[in-house]
């Protein structure tokens, strides 16, 4: 890749895959003795990415050891998303759907540990939602069990992902990115239904006007 080279890639402001001009790049590399004795030489790549459509830049890097047979990492700054962000997000209440976008931020960025809690947070602000502040949270669930917004089984599920966000917060237990994506669908899932209520309750209020207008 050089200066002016055009390439597809996901641009943060687009939210989508568009073209990108390399508008810099610069290549340096090192040599290093390994404990053996044997020398190592090092490469680091950087590349200014332009997008053609919104002009907003991000960063390439790559860096890898031809001697230690390893391809070159690949790393963009701002990072790319890992996770899709569900379509949906943007009919939630403000402040859930900023929390959402910033945990997927923070997965992109390898902050498991940010993952966990937002998650769990996220859990808090449904339970705000729909059954207000009512105690801790066993007491949380148990109350949405009985007012019929999650099942016995979904508690059950809950319990076990939302476990993990609470070794993450008191027991400094660092969570995986298997950990944090299966929490994150779980979460989701959750969130969903706050959406699905609305748009089921907006489709019964069209179809009460229809009624009335017949």
């Amino acid at each position: 890749m050089k200066q002016g080279d055009i390439e597809a890639l996901h641009c943060h402001s687009c939210a989508r895959t568009a073209a990108h001009r390399v508008a810099a790049c610069d290549c340096f590399s090192w040599t290093e003795q390994s404990a053996a004795g044997a020398a190592i030489d090092f490469e680091v790549r950087h590349y200014m990415l332009v997008c053609q459509e919104c002009h907003t830049a991000q960063l390439r890097s790559l860096r890898g050891a031809e001697q230690l047979f390893d391809e070159l990492t690949e790393r963009y700054f701002p990072p790319h998303p890992v996770r899709v962000f569900p379509t949906w997000a943007n009919q939630l209440p403000p402040n859930m759907a900023v929390l959402l976008s910033e945990t997927h931020a923070a997965l992109a960025n390898q902050q498991y540990w940010l993952v966990a809690m937002g998650a769990r947070t996220l859990f808090d602000m449904f339970a705000l939602k729909t059954i207000g502040d009512t105690g801790g949270f066993k007491e949380k669930l148990k109350r949405l069990v009985s007012e019929t917004y999650l099942s016995e089984k979904d508690r059950n599920v809950i319990e076990a992902a939302l476990e993990i966000g609470h070794g993450a917060t008191h027991r400094n237990q660092l969570p995986s990115s298997l950990d944090c994506n299966r929490v994150l669908d779980i979460t989701e899932n959750l969130l969903q239904r706050l959406v699905n209520a609305v748009s089921a309750a907006n489709i019964q209020e069209a179809r009460a006007l229809r009624k009335s207008d017949s």
